[in-house]
């Protein structure tokens, strides 16, 4: 059973928040990922710790994993991979005043 998701965060705290919710979606749909989702959320804030947080910055992380197990539900195996990035913090536009002509 494998998963992936992708999030994006303006601070550490944020992004620990939404991995633990995408890890429950990811166990509510798929039971197996209990055995590996702290160790999936271990890994994410373990890299998080190399990239600092950066004001007007965006921390860009992308999730995926993979259990292998066999009929006792023994895993056979098991691979997680973490990307983090930062990125400049899009400004969103400003609402347009649209008047009727």
């Amino acid at each position: 059973m494998s998963f992936s998701f992708l999030l994006t965060a303006a601070t550490k705290e944020a992004v620990a928040e939404i991995v633990a919710a995408k890890l429950a979606e990811v166990v509510a749909a798929q039971p197996i990922h209990e055995i590996d989702c702290g160790h999936v959320a271990h890994a994410v804030n373990s890299y998080m710790t190399l990239v600092p947080e950066v004001e007007d910055h965006d921390f860009n992380v992308a999730v995926g994993g993979w259990l292998t197990t066999d009929e006792t539900q023994t895993v056979r195996g098991a691979s997680v991979n973490v990307s983090i990035t930062m990125s400049p913090r899009v400004a969103l536009p400003a609402e347009i005043d649209r008047q009727p002509v």
